[in-house]
């Protein structure tokens, strides 16, 4: 039998009742500091059977659990993002650029061109 369980059931009650049913289980954890530090010192490699960018393997035994445990941590690169200061940059640019339309309409052309910006720009849910 197999099990795979979100993060409210990282804790070391749920782990030893997997091993007593004798189930192979996949448990998603909670970043806690030693866990960071291992993350930190592991070594990574590619991860050529995912979409993940690396790797790593380690046993680990968190703070109160009976024994070191088997951890596997896949890591995925986020992108450069723009942050909101170039989205101010960019709106500025734009009122800037609309600055010669009558005042009514200079207004409008702002309010909805940074609208759009920022939602072009993922800055707010589209």
């Amino acid at each position: 039998m197999y099990a795979r369980a979100d993060s409210g059931f990282y804790c070391w009650q749920a782990v030893q009742a997997y091993e007593k049913l004798k189930w192979r289980f996949i448990v998603v954890v909670r970043k806690t500091a030693g866990l960071v530090d291992e993350l930190q010192t592991a070594k990574w490699k590619r991860s050529p059977l995912t979409d993940a960018d690396g790797q790593c393997e380690f046993f680990y035994q968190p703070e109160g659990w009976g024994k070191d445990c088997r951890f596997l941590a896949l890591r995925y690169e986020k992108p450069p993002q723009e942050t909101l200061a170039d989205a101010g940059l960019a709106v500025a640019e734009l009122v800037e650029r609309e600055a010669e339309l009558h005042p009514e309409e200079e207004r409008k052309v702002k309010v909805e061109g940074i609208e759009e910006l920022v939602a072009d720009k993922g800055y707010l849910p589209g």
